[in-house]
């Protein structure tokens, strides 16, 4: 059966009736197994804030474009590979290359 989540933003999912009265299953969006393209660009600017998405999320399973700000670099990664991993695979955001932290003065000890 489809249902509607009370969420605009939420797409239309399919479940049967025993399953949502039994197993108490919800939209699969609000319950965090499936993720909207809007939450997924979210979820990468937080902890990636120099990274930009040069293409939209569809699933986790499909790659990505990507882009860093401060290298250039673009790679297609999987989404989750994305969100797991350390950031941009060429300069790995490390403080010693690209990272906004390197560009600031170091503080003499």
């Amino acid at each position: 059966m489809k249902w509607k989540c009370a969420n605009p933003d939420h797409k239309p999912y399919f479940a049967s009736v025993y399953a949502r009265t039994k197993l108490g299953s919800k939209c699969p969006e609000c319950s965090g197994n499936i993720k909207s393209p809007q939450s997924y660009k979210k979820e990468v600017v937080s902890k990636f804030p120099t990274i930009e998405l040069l293409s939209d999320y569809k699933k986790s399973n499909m790659r990505i474009s990507c882009r860093c700000k401060l290298c250039g670099y673009e790679w297609q990664p999987f989404p989750f590979n994305l969100l797991r991993g350390k950031g941009c695979p060429k300069c790995k955001n490390e403080l010693t290359n690209c990272n906004t932290s390197s560009h600031l003065p170091k503080k003499k000890i």
